[in-house]
């Protein structure tokens, strides 16, 4: 389980572009390097969308990167007016079968929570609970966690 609040100094509609424009997420989530959506809704309210994530190196231990497939339901004005929630987690899609030298990772539960503070500022809460699954030494998830963006 991780937990996370921040202000950030971007208005609300940035943060949206901010995380699902793989241009603009690739420049600050730096282990991300595929990311796709599918069934995109027209209104940006459903997407199912398929991510890969390089696993840091540590010398000559090698570890297998990670994916996910997650379907993304999002609501604005939720839980009040002018805020934004996104809820998110892993499914299966025959679309998209497992990669070789990957491993399919689960995302039990993502929701994050933005509420606008004035015109160019936004506060976030971000929730998840996510399995990497295969096997990893509690050692290098605490070494990959520092490479994580903050």
């Amino acid at each position: 389980m991780f937990k996370a609040r921040t202000t950030l100094n971007i208005n609300i509609h940035h943060v949206r572009q901010t995380c699902t424009n793989i241009n603009i997420r690739k420049q600050w989530e730096t282990i991300l390097y595929d990311m796709g959506g599918l069934d995109i809704a027209k209104d940006l309210s459903y997407m199912l969308t398929y991510y890969s994530y390089r696993t840091p190196k540590l010398g000559p231990i090698g570890i297998t990167d990670r994916d996910f497939i997650v379907s993304q339901e999002v609501w604005w004005d939720f839980p009040e007016p002018g805020m934004y929630t996104s809820y998110m987690k892993s499914v299966h899609d025959d679309r998209l079968p497992p990669v070789k030298n990957k491993v399919r990772a689960t995302v039990h539960i993502m929701a994050l929570v933005c509420k606008p503070v004035g015109e160019e500022k936004t506060e976030m809460m971000l929730v998840t609970n996510v399995d990497i699954n295969g096997l990893v030494p509690k050692w290098v998830m605490n070494i990959g966690a520092r490479t994580s963006p903050s």
